[in-house]
């Protein structure tokens, strides 16, 4: 059966498994009855046309800050570690402060939009290592910009980039960040600075700094030992050590405090960890 509204054919119904089906378009109404197979149209009042329920149906408002919260893609690290657990406890301090700035950690170089690596100068064949794998980070970035992908930046962090500081930048343009073991707060900002293309460097040493604020954060959930700072730096000046060069003396400030090495022990032990190394540089 045909229902006609105005002069326009709406739609078609082969067979009609009810009694009656009354469709009101506007002030005109057609009735089929299955019984007689007849339709007849009689008018009706005058009554709320379409658009009345129009203006009365309630879309959702769309929130631009919210949309634009909802599908930004937070930017991924890649931690590689190298050298002394000194090294190892920098990159929990350093993770702590990315993760608070919305970076999130991956396990894949290939997946993060910033591989940062934790270096070592008390050999010479220890940098040679990391110059090797800078090559193979090159190497990386190449094949990610020809398959259309955005290249990680790359950062070197330690006491490789506290000796070198600006020739890591120059030599093959390898690098695009440089810190130093005294820089790590501000990763966040250097990483920021590279996003646009510009190098970044901060390798100044603070007789201040100790992260004392700062809790380490695991870099792994399964991990069941935990590093805890007590001393940074070192008087000792040894012949055959660097690491009063590249990490600075110990002076007054870079003694932590009790009170924050009682609170990093409680927080490791929150994370899991169940035994504790202490790390005096």
């Amino acid at each position: 059966m045909e229902l006609l509204c105005g002069r326009h054919l709406v739609f078609s119904i082969a067979k009609l498994p009810f009694t009656n089906v009354c469709l009101n378009f506007g002030r005109r109404t057609s009735t089929a009855t299955k019984k007689s197979g007849k339709t007849s149209r009689s008018l009706l009042p005058n009554g709320p046309d379409l658009g009345y329920f129009i203006g009365r149906t309630a879309f959702p408002a769309v929130n631009a800050t919210s949309l634009d919260s909802a599908t930004r893609v937070s930017p991924k690290v890649f931690f590689e570690i190298h050298g002394c657990q000194m090294n190892s406890s920098d990159a929990e301090v350093a993770w702590s402060v990315l993760r608070s700035a919305g970076y999130e950690k991956v396990d894949n170089p290939a997946q993060a939009s910033a591989v940062l690596i934790l270096t070592c100068a008390i050999r010479d064949s220890a940098e040679q290592k990391i110059w090797d794998r800078l090559e193979f980070y090159k190497r990386l970035r190449k094949r990610a910009v020809k398959g259309g992908l955005v290249a990680p930046k790359i950062g070197l962090l330690g006491c490789m980039a506290e000796r070198l500081k600006e020739k890591i930048i120059d030599r093959e343009q390898l690098v695009d960040l440089v810190a130093g073991p005294d820089s790590y707060r501000d990763l966040p900002q250097l990483l920021e600075k590279t996003a646009s293309g510009q190098s970044a460097v901060n390798v100044l040493l603070s007789k201040e700094e100790t992260y004392a604020d700062i809790l380490p954060v695991q870099l792994t959930d399964s991990s069941c030992t935990a590093f805890v700072s007590i001393q940074r730096g070192c008087d000792n000046f040894c012949s055959f050590c660097i690491v009063p060069f590249v990490v600075g003396s110990v002076g007054f400030f870079h003694t932590a405090p009790s009170s924050v090495c009682g609170l990093e022990l409680l927080f490791s032990a929150r994370q899991g960890a169940i035994s504790t190394h202490s790390v005096p540089d």
